[in-house]
């Protein structure tokens, strides 16, 4: 067996042949790739050794109106579902096009260098070898180009991982041709050169005993991009040469789409941290995917954020699936890198953290932590500031869309809602700040822009009788100019508090039947309804009193603050005893003779040959 890995940057073809060893290779464990310099993914030190079957992920787009509190959810389920290694699809950061800012700056480049650097420390979490992908977000022009190739070298690369070629395409070469219409600077020459380099890569790796061809936008027939479907004809041409088995992966839409073409699997995956709430039936979900190599091809769990599992055509999983492998992949000996720890909230009463916006998500401070500014009609500013040097900023030249956050109440608790507006001179029209859901009394208060130029403080109150979270709304109202937001605040006045230690349960993927001995990948989702954030000392804890119990606790990883669901996964063996058992679990806290908060529903499994 020849092992290949290949890869293109600027124009220029590496061919690496590990048993030839005619240039540089990496081949750490089952890696087979050209020792990048720099390499286009973060390390290969996975814990898997070459008898296991192939398990390993892929993660969606996490910007075009992204949200980091999600995507940091997509990766902390990764960590939990521990693949191999995790392959993305881009979208990373959220590159503008060439309009948005002046290209000839000299602190463009370094604009798209800091978005990079915030990028790498929020996805320094992950514990599996990431390996990137360009998507349009990532790679706009060539100044973008540039800062990609000094800090991940190849925009297209391939290796080889048991027997598997994995190849990643720089989609932008497919989009961004003479005939673009954008005004964006690649050539069709970059185009013809990537199809060239595919043609060798798949040629030199024939006999491998799967491919997956990665892409971050979905060219072919049917899939919306009819003005690239010629381009993307080439491609297809060359993956049907020698009848070749492979799957094609991709992103960008936003929602999960499934098509069959020539027998294989074309898959758009829907966005692993893109704010997307749609249903199974439009894919609009949030997800990540991890794939088993199974008998020699590939089988699909797309797992969601709430707890359910489909395969590749959105099928729910049956409690009886048995296509992940069992075998526990121990990752503490790569631990994540340290990521600084924000400043605390300086009104503890606040039930909306970053309320003064001193503390961005984003290095372009377009998503304030815990705040969706849908379409950047607002943006972070330190121009102005009503408490410390930050707020929210209001131009008219952009969309107008609510900036809005979530809050979780306690039901038959009354709360004051306070926020603070300022308005330029010139401005005319309202700024509007109200609580967005049916209460009692319903704070909402409007600024007229025509009253004042200097901040203005606004207070008002509302009661909720039986909700569990609202919405607060920031927004223009027929407003022209600009507008400054701060000091946006929820504090509740009266009622009841959460208990310091409580749990709901809210689902479980169990089988119903299993063999004696067997072995089942099982997931159980509960919810932190307390006021305590779960930490590494919580753990689901077993409370049935059968052969079962001899699970251990299964711990949390990273912090779960109150009113966050997290999903545990883990391995289930039944007993060598045939016979009718039931299973049960409550959270517990290390130490503690007895868990807390609501108990998962008894389930009975019949073990049975």
């Amino acid at each position: 067996m020849m092992f290949t890995a290949t890869g293109s940057l600027k124009k220029t073809s590496y061919i690496c042949i590990t048993l030839l060893l005619m240039i540089p290779c990496v081949d750490a464990g089952s890696f087979k790739i050209e020792q990048f310099t720099p390499p286009p993914y973060t390390h290969l030190n996975t814990a898997e050794t070459n008898d296991t079957p192939l398990y390993f992920g892929f993660i969606g787009d996490h910007t075009g109106g992204g949200n980091p509190a999600l995507w940091k959810e997509g990766l902390e389920l990764l960590n939990q579902l521990e693949p191999e290694f995790i392959v993305s699809v881009g979208d990373l950061i959220a590159g503008k096009r060439d309009n948005d800012k002046n290209r000839t700056d000299p602190a463009y480049k370094q604009f798209y260098h800091d978005m990079w650097d915030e990028f790498e420390q929020r996805n320094s979490i992950v514990h599996a070898p990431f390996f990137y992908a360009a998507g349009n977000h990532d790679y706009w022009n060539m100044e973008q180009a540039e800062v990609w190739q000094e800090r991940y070298g190849p925009s297209y690369y391939s290796f080889i991982y048991k027997d598997v070629l994995f190849v990643i395409l720089n989609s932008a070469f497919i989009m961004k041709d003479n005939s673009d219409p954008k005004g964006r600077h690649f050539d069709n020459g970059e185009y013809q050169h990537q199809l060239y380099w595919l043609e060798k890569t798949l040629k030199m790796n024939n006999d491998v005993q799967w491919t997956f061809i990665i892409t971050h936008h979905p060219f072919w027939p049917n899939a919306g991009r009819l003005d690239k479907e010629m381009m993307w004809k080439e491609i297809d041409s060359v993956l049907h040469e020698n009848n070749r088995p492979y799957t094609v992966i991709s992103g960008h839409e936003h929602r999960y789409i499934y098509h069959e073409r020539f027998g294989r699997d074309y898959i758009t995956l829907s966005g692993s941290g893109t704010g997307g709430n749609g249903t199974i039936e439009n894919g609009g979900f949030n997800h990540v995917t991890t794939v088993t190599m199974k008998n020699g091809k590939p089988v699909f769990r797309n797992v969601l954020y709430d707890g359910r599992i489909l395969d590749e055509r959105k099928h729910h999983i049956s409690d009886t699936d048995d296509n992940v492998p069992t075998a526990s992949r121990p990752f503490s000996n790569l631990p994540p890198r340290a990521i600084p720890t924000p400043p605390p909230v300086k009104d503890p009463g606040n039930l909306i953290p970053n309320s003064s916006f001193e503390f961005a998500g984003y290095k372009e401070d377009s998503y304030p932590e815990r705040w969706f500014l849908s379409n950047a009609s607002f943006t972070r500013s330190n121009e102005e500031a009503a408490t410390g040097q930050w707020s929210l900023k209001l131009e008219t030249n952009k969309p107008e869309a609510p900036a809005i956050h979530q809050v979780y109440i306690e039901k038959g608790a009354t709360y004051q809602l306070t926020a603070s507006v300022k308005t330029t001179p010139e401005s005319t029209g309202r700024i509007i700040v109200d609580t967005w859901d049916e209460f009692d009394s319903t704070a909402e208060f409007a600024h007229n822009a025509s009253n004042s130029s200097t901040w203005k403080k606004y207070t008002g109150t509302f009661t909720n009788s039986s909700l569990d979270r609202m919405f607060i709304r920031i927004f223009p109202n027929n407003f022209s100019g600009i507008a400054y937001v701060d000091d946006v605040a929820v504090t509740q006045l009266s009622g009841p508090s959460p208990s310091t230690e409580d749990a709901t349960f809210i689902s479980a993927s169990l089988p119903n039947v299993m063999a004696p001995g067997s072995t089942h990948r099982v997931s159980v989702q509960m919810k932190n309804t307390g006021a305590r954030t779960w930490t590494g000392q919580d753990a689901l804890s077993q409370q049935s009193s059968d052969a079962f119990t001899t699970l251990a606790d299964i711990s949390v990883v990273n912090q779960v603050v109150r009113h966050m669901t997290y999903t545990f996964f883990f391995d289930l063996t039944a007993p060598d005893q045939p016979g009718s058992y039931d299973i049960q679990w409550q959270m517990k806290k290390t130490g503690e003779p007895t868990g807390f908060g609501e108990s998962t529903k008894t389930h009975t499994v019949l073990v049975s040959d």
